[in-house]
């Protein structure tokens, strides 16, 4: 039976080839051809193998995936051809090129070699510009066939160029770093077997002007994302949205679409709150932000405005669930939309990935919990005890977290379980005691809510250089002083520019300065100045970001590190 099913395995995917490319195709286009001449190289074989096939899938989960057929990858034995790939959507590698990409290197730089290759050739796949069996064309003696075939070969050399330049961009959207492809006399790693490729194919040198190029480009744009990133931190969502955009358009990475899919659900949450706040305080959800109001963005139409934003949040989480199939973020945060929008089975599924990721991870089983609670809720079959059981599991795991208790109060105090609510509230309060979750906490304690003093602000910000509000020369003279470098915004996205350098950052949008970061130069703590917080995020390097009302700090164990300012609605 096992035989059988693999026969037809294959039967319906020559079938599939066929009907797409019909009689285009010959022997040298399947992978059988080389197979039978070179002999596949196992994972018993040689120990590369299994890392080469792991290096692969995750730089064709981050990679475009417009493909007409689904890409594979065979390593063939010692002799076998260079990198290339089929038209039937198999990449082929020699065991030579295999070694030659971890020779007298560090394992990380060839795991970057590697998927360089991966995407460089994932790339002609998507293109559908194939290798060419190019000693066929060398028999063709007329001197017209030979014009055009020149003609040809410089077309791929473009394409190769193009195919290098979108291979590094995979190769580091799959985590993989791009600076390990040049070597410390410029050219590029692969100058190795350079010899054996076909005039067609660029100079070493001049692929590694290209790869250079491309670099540069990235690390050009890579403020946008921090810009962006800065604006979604402080609720800045409309303004957050453009930048990341036009940063998804030079690197498409996982990171990226991720934090556009939360940019949508936090515009979906402000318009929930507008036309039901009760549903959107009911539980406390695991994303990276909290759900902050700003309901007069959404006067008119929230309804609709909710539906569009958390359609769009679900596709971009998609997006980055595909990029990477090991992605946690992206799981938790498309579990909570899906939730949002009553599709708690999907919510489930996808949390069931997440804990397949990373077991008991404390944010996928306080989203599971709400899920099946809602669920059960939904068909009329009692999960309330089994919901209950995952959050005291989250809190038995990590006590701190503040979600588990604010949805365990939250449920029982939705069953009138007063004792119950009570306590888990106001542990939660003791975890948590800022923004609208405390607030509403303190609407059903029925205690007071306490926002944080002037003091505060006037003793972390005494002699800040810049502020902001509307550009003029003064600021501009004290800019120049600073010598820090103009970058003007992308076309496209809002007439602007930002100031960068020296640990400072400044935005300047439609003549008016929105942002102002800048260096601490004597670390100090701020926590007995500043006890009531808006909201927070925790990095995983251990350093945090606290907003305030139109400021915020970037701290490391206790200390301010960095200062941050931005224009709302609150005047300086």
């Amino acid at each position: 039976m096992k035989t059988l099913s693999i026969s037809l395995s294959l039967l319906i995917v020559v079938c599939f080839v066929l009907s797409v490319y019909g009689k285009q195709l010959t022997e040298k286009d399947f992978p059988q051809h080389y197979i039978e001449t070179y002999h596949v190289l196992t994972s018993k074989d040689h120990p590369l193998v299994l890392r080469a096939n792991d290096i692969f899938n995750r730089v064709k989960n981050a990679a475009d995936k417009c493909y007409k057929t689904p890409p594979t990858l065979i390593i063939l034995k010692k002799n076998a051809v260079t990198p290339r790939v089929l038209k039937t959507g198999t990449i082929l590698m020699s065991q030579k090129t295999l070694e030659l990409c971890y020779q007298k290197v560090k394992q990380a730089v060839g795991d970057a070699r590697i998927a360089f290759i991966m995407g460089h050739e994932l790339a002609h796949l998507a293109n559908t510009d194939y290798w060419k069996d190019e000693s066929r064309d060398q028999l063709i003696p007329d001197t017209e066939i030979k014009r055009i075939l020149e003609k040809d070969s410089k077309d791929n050399l473009q394409m190769e160029l193009k195919a290098d330049a979108y291979g590094m961009l995979y190769a580091s959207m799959a985590g993989y770093q791009p600076s390990a492809l040049i070597q410390k006399n410029g050219t590029i790693f692969f100058h190795n077997w350079s010899h054996q490729v076909s005039p067609s194919h660029p100079s070493p040198k001049a692929r590694a002007a290209q790869l250079k190029h491309q670099i540069k480009s990235i690390q050009s744009t890579i403020m946008l994302f921090h810009i962006g990133l800065r604006l979604y931190q402080l609720g800045k969502y409309e303004d957050a949205l453009p930048l990341l955009i036009a940063f998804q358009k030079t690197f498409p990475c996982r990171e990226v679409s991720n934090l556009i899919g939360l940019v949508y659900y936090q515009q979906a949450m402000n318009a929930l709150s507008e036309y039901d706040q009760q549903k959107a305080l009911q539980y406390k959800l695991s994303v990276i932000l909290d759900m902050e109001t700003r309901a007069d963005k959404f006067r008119t139409n929230a309804r609709d405005q909710f539906h569009e934003n958390i359609k769009n949040a679900i596709w971009h989480f998609k997006m980055a669930c595909e990029k990477d199939q090991q992605y946690l973020p992206s799981r938790i945060n498309l579990s909570a939309s899906l939730i949002l929008n009553g599709r708690m089975n999907g919510a489930i599924d996808i949390l069931d990935e997440a804990l397949n990721i990373k077991n008991n991870d404390p944010q996928a089983l306080n989203n599971k919990a709400i899920a099946m609670y809602l669920l059960g809720k939904k068909i009329n079959v009692c999960m309330f005890q089994k919901a209950v059981d995952l959050l005291q599991q989250v809190i038995q795991n990590q006590p701190q977290l503040p979600d588990a208790y604010y949805n365990l109060g939250q449920i029982m105090y939705e069953r009138k379980r007063y004792a119950s609510y009570k306590t888990y509230f106001k542990q939660y309060l003791e975890r948590e005691s800022f923004g609208n979750f405390a607030k509403n906490v303190h609407n059903i304690l029925n205690s007071s809510y306490t926002e944080n003093s002037i003091d505060c602000l006037n003793k972390t910000f005494s002699d800040a250089s810049i502020l902001p509000g509307e550009y003029n020369a003064g600021i501009k003279q004290t800019i120049n002083g600073l010598h820090l470098k103009e970058h003007i915004l992308p076309m496209g996205v809002y007439a602007g520019k930002y100031y960068s350098g020296h640990g400072y950052l400044i935005l300047i949008m439609e003549g008016v300065v929105e942002l102002v970061e800048e260096p601490v130069k004597k670390q100090s703590s701020f926590q007995r100045y500043c006890p009531h917080l808006k909201k927070y995020y925790n990095q995983a390097s251990g350093q945090s970001t606290l907003i305030y009302g139109n400021w915020a700090v970037d701290t490391s164990n206790n200390k301010i590190t960095k200062r941050i300012m931005f224009e709302n609605e609150k005047k300086w």
